[in-house]
């Protein structure tokens, strides 16, 4: 599966509707998508599937309603910087869009998220990975 994140940057944007492209622009939209995509990786790897497992446009839903929750939350804070203060419904309007992303993310992976998006089975440990470390190429100049 190979899924073009510049794709879907319309769909994310769609969405933002109330946003005006002054406030979000397609690169502030494309760098939500690759940190939704980022994290959808994340919830792959523990849950132990590979992300071609997955059905295509679920997961593109998930990723557009990713970015969309991080999209809205990144341009409230733009919105606070520059404005001083935060729009006013944009507290219920970030709960709707973490909300709308917690229960894709919830169907997709058929695991229980908390609503910071963190697994709520934590009971299973994960197996640690050893690491050894080499000797380092950096070298103090005082020597």
């Amino acid at each position: 599966m190979t899924i073009n994140l510049s794709h879907l940057i319309f769909r994310v944007t769609r969405k933002l509707n109330d946003i005006g492209i002054e406030h979000y622009d397609p690169k502030l939209t494309f760098e939500d998508l690759t940190e939704s995509y980022n994290f959808i990786i994340q919830l792959c790897d523990y849950n132990g599937v590979t992300l071609t497992d997955l059905r295509e446009e679920s997961v593109k839903q998930c990723l557009v309603n990713l970015a969309v929750y991080y999209g809205y939350r990144t341009y409230t804070r733009l919105a606070e910087r520059n404005l001083g203060t935060m729009p006013e419904s944009s507290s219920l309007q970030v709960a709707y869009d973490l909300n709308t992303a917690k229960t894709c993310l919830e169907y997709l992976f058929g695991t229980k998220l908390n609503d910071d998006l963190s697994p709520q089975d934590l009971s299973d440990p994960r197996n640690p990975i050893d690491v050894t470390l080499g000797p380092s190429v950096l070298t103090d100049s005082d020597s």
